[in-house]
């Protein structure tokens, strides 16, 4: 499946977004790797956080400034790791951070399902609205992270720079990284605000520690919320210390949790009045349906005291707001005790 099907439509399908951020320390091997990892999996895509010019994003008092350096991938190394997962049918969404990123995006446009933006990024206007002339050009769906501001600055960013852009397309991704974010800190109960007062589709970044044992229930219970876009950090080893590795799952437990959400999936059913099999099988084995009280000729008259109401095998062909109606009706042929009453009977 490509994942613009659910970013862009009405499926309720669980989506899983593998955030690789800098885990890759620099290195192309590494995120072929964690690509493979991935290969061939539905409803999961990988995230790769683009940066080619730091100047672009950093000042050179920045605590990371020269340290970045060894994370940096040049234009060609993305390209190669872009078209690595096209080839290995691993859907792709990239973050970029700055100018060179959404040339790099525009470039490969053919490859990846999505734009993200990082809320660090929204500040910077002129940044902020070439990307999005991108995606409005190519028609790509926008993530965009809204962690961090206030409603006042939403309102400011969706009415002068998103009040033309198809709602359909856009995505707004909440959470927030507190290395890591503590469970009293995430609030999830604002991802609600935004969905009701943008009328946007909302997910949900994951940024608690990789081992909190009720991680998995967290994003299952935001699934069960209705948000079916759902962000965790990816790296090739749990646990294992490297760049962005306090938040992030490994390969197998991206796919186990994928794996759960699909299950989830399956219960939410559909949107329709009519009842499944299964519960009209319910029905017939636990509902109480309308029997006869004794045995009775042809041409009996029903009054209450005739009938009476007991678990049976055979389903009734009277709904409850049609046994009131049993009286006074006349049976057209002989019955027995305890026989379900049917409409074909009475006249």
């Amino acid at each position: 499946m490509n994942i613009k099907e659910i970013l862009i439509g009405s499926s309720k399908e669980p989506l899983v977004i593998a955030e690789t951020a800098f885990s890759h320390e620099g290195s192309v091997d590494y995120l072929k790797e964690m690509i493979t990892n991935l290969k061939n999996q539905k409803n999961i895509a990988i995230k790769f956080q683009v940066l080619i010019n730091k100047d672009d994003f950093l000042t050179d008092a920045n605590a990371i400034y020269t340290e970045i350096d060894k994370w940096i991938l040049s234009e060609n190394q993305w390209t190669e790791t872009i078209e690595f997962a096209y080839g290995n049918n691993v859907n792709v969404i990239l973050a970029v951070l700055d100018r060179a990123a959404i040339e790099i995006a525009s470039k490969n446009k053919e490859k990846i399902s999505a734009i993200e933006i990082h809320p660090s990024c929204i500040p910077d206007n002129q940044f902020l609205s070439e990307a999005i002339q991108f995606c409005n050009l190519e028609d790509i769906p926008l993530i965009i992270g809204v962690s961090g501001f206030d409603l006042k600055e939403m309102d400011y960013l969706l009415e002068n720079y998103l009040s033309n852009f198809d709602k359909d397309r856009l995505i707004l991704m909440y959470g927030f990284q507190n290395y890591p974010t503590k469970l009293s800190a995430v609030n999830l109960k604002r991802m609600r605000i935004y969905e009701n007062k943008y009328d946007v589709k909302v997910g949900y970044a994951d940024h608690t520690e990789f081992d909190n044992e009720i991680k998995d229930h967290l994003v299952s219970m935001v699934y069960g919320m209705g948000f079916n876009i759902l962000e965790l950090h990816y790296a090739l080893e749990f646990g294992k210390d490297r760049i962005d590795f306090i938040t992030a799952y490994d390969a197998s437990r991206i796919i186990s949790l994928r794996d759960k959400l699909k299950s989830l999936y399956t219960a939410l059913g559909k949107e329709e009045e009519s009842m499944s099999d299964s519960e009209i099988e319910y029905s017939v084995k636990f509902r109480k349906v309308p029997v006869y009280n004794g045995n009775y000729e042809k041409g009996h008259t029903l009054e209450v005291n005739d009938i009476s109401f007991k678990r049976s095998t055979v389903k009734s062909d009277y709904m409850i707001y049609e046994s009131d109606k049993l009286i006074d009706k006349k049976i057209n042929k002989s019955v027995k005790k305890d026989q379900p009453i049917l409409k074909e009977e009475l006249n």
